[in-house]
């Protein structure tokens, strides 16, 4: 009995693992993954902020750009300078959803902006 829980347990967090394995998605393919967790990666091209959110524009320029990630004035305590993101190619991990036509991640953390490796 104690053998069956075992394997059972293992084989859930197995599962479990590879149900939250994330691949990498460029920024001009990442409409085909919407309301799916992963991670888009591309080049910083602008960050535009105004009284609402931070928009950081990635592949291309607004509104030529085929990814953007959005962080709410009320969350950049959390998410820190993105300004160091400028220029950069880097990860955004999160769930991309569609807004007008568009994908997007909704950034709340630090964890969620990395320098692409």
């Amino acid at each position: 009995m104690k053998t069956h829980f075992i394997l059972i347990f293992a084989s859930l967090l197995f599962i479990g693992s590879c149900t939250y394995a994330q691949h990498k998605i460029k920024a001009e393919d990442a409409k085909n993954y919407t309301s799916k967790t992963d991670t888009v990666v591309g080049k910083v091209f602008q960050i535009k902020s105004t009284d609402k959110a931070v928009y950081i524009n990635i592949g291309g320029k607004y509104p030529d750009n085929p990814f953007t990630a959005v962080i709410f004035q009320k969350d950049i305590v959390n998410v820190g300078n993105v300004a160091v993101y400028d220029g950069k190619v880097i990860d955004v991990i999160g769930v991309i959803t569609d807004y007008k036509g568009k994908p997007e991640i909704i950034v709340s953390d630090a964890k969620q902006l990395q320098l692409d490796k």
